[in-house]
């Protein structure tokens, strides 16, 4: 199997805001830590099921913050380096509190080939 390296939670101004109101959050440091403790359950829980889904095994690191703009995207050296890519978008809806936010997968070499395979094997046993 390749490896996925790199396993992104994008969160845009308006969504951290709603969630620093949310958790009664007053300092950008407290954010940065709720934003990262939120990425950490999403997407470990996610990439934990899939691996599950696909009798494999996975390594974490810890996750950390980087402030891009979107526009800007596309000039990201860490970006540049994967050709593929999966987006998995997600809402967190806390009372009145709109959390929008996106998981990217990251791939390189034949990574998304093994994870196309592993996945159609997965959805033909389910039928």
């Amino acid at each position: 199997m390749s490896s996925v390296e790199k396993v992104p939670f994008f969160i845009d101004n308006q969504s951290a805001k709603n969630l620093a109101s949310h958790l009664e959050l007053e300092s950008e440091e407290d954010l940065d830590d709720a934003i990262l403790e939120l990425t950490n359950v999403l997407t470990s829980s996610l990439v934990t099921r899939l691996a599950q889904e696909m009798s494999t095994a996975v390594k974490f690191s810890l996750p950390n913050i980087s402030k891009i703009p979107l526009d800007a995207m596309n000039q990201n050296e860490i970006i540049k380096h994967y050709s593929q890519v999966i987006v998995i978008d997600t809402q967190l809806n806390f009372e009145d509190q709109k959390i929008n936010g996106e998981i990217f997968i990251l791939t390189k070499d034949g990574s998304i080939e093994w994870l196309k395979n592993q996945l159609n094997s997965i959805l033909e046993a389910l039928m």
